[in-house]
């Protein structure tokens, strides 16, 4: 069986030792703390061996010695427990790590394959202090301002993506202004960027950055937050982490510019929970990890057997048949999404995935009358 620990400090404390050899988890350690949002789930409630920990809309871990009451229960929490509850906050991924992955692995691979679960990599770093302070910081331009978040921004309208941010992974604002750290770029009175402690314990903080608009990125201002969140680090005397995908090329460049290094890859694995999103997005993964077309089909054809497909589908299509050289298939695919009212233009204009289609004739063409359209 599995049991769910409850909120109370003691209680949740209980896990710890299940993961005294990553004693300085930062997410982890945020949300014993109780400052941030997560949910336990262990096959003892007094005696823990193995753990599922749920960091809300950020990722889950497996940690511990697997039990067998506890494993046999494991698809079955996933899918009666946690999916109601995820699609109901807007979590759609259900992204796991492995704690130690020798052990977890077999157990995703054999118990949870009714899922699909599809093994990617990610990427995590060690901090420099010392490399950061040599590092020259970018100035801060004319008309741009970066500035510490504070409760008093946050009440304004213009901090509504940093507030939704906030409240994603913190239980509450007011925790999150006294125990995190954050810092936006204005530009114009704009909010274009945030840099946040999106997980924070007393010692250790998970770095997260969102920039808001793909027009936005590569301008410098996620670098000029992500320096002043270090700067308040250090002063604070507390340690920042930083992990991402593998597939997350700017994030990764970004970390090495600002003083993370001994970049390091390990595998996670992730679904979707909705069956038909699910197969659509295995399929997207067989198109980039594998090239395996033969394969994408298969799936594409038992999610149209549920039903029509919606417009984050054809987009997730134009993307994988980008990514395998079929314009003509991922034009039609992203024409398809437009219909169905993807109206996202950074999206088409910035994605990575659809750079191959951005290429041809065909695909600048459409995507110069499509933003004519919506002048």
């Amino acid at each position: 069986m599995i049991h769910q620990l409850t909120a109370e400090a003691t209680s949740l404390e209980r896990i710890r030792p299940l993961f005294k050899e990553n004693s300085r988890h930062p997410i982890l350690n945020g949300i014993l703390a109780g400052h941030n949002k997560g949910r336990i789930f262990v096959d003892d409630l007094h005696r823990p061996a193995c753990a599922l920990v749920w960091a809300e809309q950020e990722i889950f871990y497996l940690i511990g010695e697997p039990q067998e009451s506890f494993v046999s229960s494991l698809s079955s929490l996933i899918k009666d427990v946690i999916a109601p509850e995820a699609e109901r906050i807007g979590d759609a991924f259900f992204q796991v790590e492995l704690m130690p992955e020798e052990k977890w692995q077999p157990v995703v691979e054999r118990c949870l394959q009714a899922f699909l679960p599809k093994r990617y990599e990610r990427v995590t770093f060690a901090f420099d202090q010392e490399l950061f302070y040599k590092m020259p910081h970018l100035p801060i331009p004319d008309g741009v301002s970066v500035e510490r978040i504070t409760l008093e921004m946050l009440a304004d309208e213009s901090f509504g993506e940093v507030l939704n941010n906030i409240n994603d992974f913190w239980q509450s604002p007011e925790l999150f202004v006294e125990k995190g750290i954050g810092y936006a770029v204005r530009t114009g009175g704009e909010v274009v960027c945030s840099c946040l402690t999106a997980f924070a314990a007393e010692t250790d903080v998970e770095v997260g950055i969102s920039t808001y608009s793909r027009a936005d990125r590569g301008k410098g201002y996620a670098r000029l937050a992500v320096q002043a969140l270090l700067d308040e680090c250090l002063l604070q005397g507390r340690t920042p982490h930083w992990k991402t995908e593998d597939f997350r090329l700017p994030s990764i460049k970004l970390a090495e510019k600002v003083g993370f290094t001994n970049r390091r890859s390990y595998y996670a694995y992730v679904f979707v929970y909705n069956e038909q999103d699910n197969l659509v997005f295995t399929a997207y993964h067989r198109f980039r990890y594998f090239g395996d077309i033969a394969e994408a089909h298969r799936l594409l054809e038992q999610a149209l057997a549920l039903g029509n497909l919606n417009g984050w589908h054809h987009f997730l299509l134009a993307c994988g048949y980008s990514l395998v050289g079929q314009t003509e298939q991922a034009l039609e695919h992203v024409k398809r999404a437009v219909e169905l009212g993807w109206k996202d233009v950074s999206d088409l204009r910035y994605d990575l995935d659809l750079a191959n289609l951005r290429n041809t004739e065909q695909g600048r063409v459409w995507l110069e009358e499509f933003e004519r359209g919506l002048s």
